[in-house]
């Protein structure tokens, strides 16, 4: 817990800690904050465990068995193939699975940090929403949704400066890492849609026919992930 206290007060600390002076500049110091943060988390993320994370061992398993494959082999697996290529391309460098932990981590961070960095106005509350996110979490545990996630964050600038080819061939290669990464189409609409009032009046049946027939619809939905995919689905309550 130790790591965890200084993952958030150490950024808190340096936003808000000030040497007497008239010409302070508080930028600098929230920069320096959000720096830190994401610094220090990609070292913990990097340099973990194995026994960190629910899937930490089972992708040093599929990395393991990717860099004793041949080329042509790769995409007979059942993981998507642009992840197979990545774990096969860092394996030509080195087998050692830490490595391969530590590069995922390393290449991660570098995507999601410049939006962060251009974005955060509060580090302290940044950093606390962050660490209580799923996100988070999964940056442990779940290399592959992690490295489209990454992706996802460089989708939304290409989304921001209306670059569509680009968002559209950062959306398909974060596909090909994990297939969910589909989602993301809907970022570009979504994010220049002009949303007004008038929405209303679609959102809130919208939503009432969700809540109201909800196990019916995932009931469909099951129905197409066991079709379409190799994944099962159960519904619960």
């Amino acid at each position: 817990m130790a790591v965890y206290y200084v993952l958030l007060l150490v950024p808190m600390m340096l936003q808000h800690f000030t040497v007497r002076s008239y010409n302070i500049n508080y930028q600098k110091k929230n920069n320096r904050a959000i720096a830190f943060f994401f610094l220090f988390l990609t070292i913990l993320v990097a340099f973990r465990h194995e026994s960190v994370g629910n899937d930490t061992r089972n992708y040093i398993y599929f990395f393991q068995k990717f860099s004793e494959m041949s080329w042509s082999e790769l995409g007979y697996e059942s993981i998507e193939w642009g992840f197979s290529l990545f774990n096969k391309i860092i394996s030509l460098f080195s087998n050692d699975y830490r490595v391969f932990i530590a590069v995922t981590a390393i290449l991660a961070f570098a995507m999601i940090y410049p939006t962060y960095k251009r974005m955060c106005l509060d580090p302290s509350l940044t950093v606390v929403l962050y660490c209580t996110m799923s996100t988070f979490v999964m940056m442990f545990s779940g290399i592959r949704q992690m490295i489209a996630i990454a992706i996802g964050f460089l989708a939304y600038e290409f989304t921001r400066k209306k670059k569509l080819i680009l968002f559209i061939i950062a959306v398909c290669v974060a596909m090909t890492i994990h297939s969910s990464a589909f989602m993301l189409f809907f970022m570009y609409p979504l994010f220049h849609a002009k949303i007004t009032k008038k929405w209303l009046l679609f959102v809130v049946p919208a939503l009432s026919v969700i809540f109201l027939f909800n196990r019916q619809i995932f009931a469909v939905l099951n129905l197409l992930i066991s079709r379409f995919t190799r994944f099962e689905s159960t519904i619960t309550s």
